[in-house]
């Protein structure tokens, strides 16, 4: 069996919305993401299981970030954010799940 490390993916302007999908604004006009849980667990390299309670423990301490839970049925298990500045933002809840 291999043991191989992986290396954290950094956020930059290039490859930001590989990640994030842009979705409609919110009522007030401002910028909508929306980013898969497994993804994010992935960039702050933390672990998730892909089950429900995991879910909903990511989504608790996204809430204290300022995120929530994507309630709607095309984009399950995914986590939105408003942002003017997505990178920015990004990094925030990927230094602050880590830590």
């Amino acid at each position: 069996m291999k043991n191989t490390t992986t290396q954290p993916t950094t956020i930059n302007n290039q490859n930001v919305l590989t990640y994030f999908t842009k979705l409609k604004n919110d009522v007030y006009g401002n910028p909508r993401y929306k980013i898969s849980a497994s993804d994010l667990s992935e960039l702050a390299c933390i672990d998730y299981n892909q089950s429900e309670t995991a879910y909903n423990n990511l989504v608790k301490a996204i809430r204290k970030l300022g995120g929530g839970k994507l309630n709607t049925r095309n984009h399950p298990y995914s986590i939105k954010v408003t942002s003017y500045n997505i990178v920015r933002t990004a990094l925030h809840l990927i230094e602050k799940l880590k830590g």
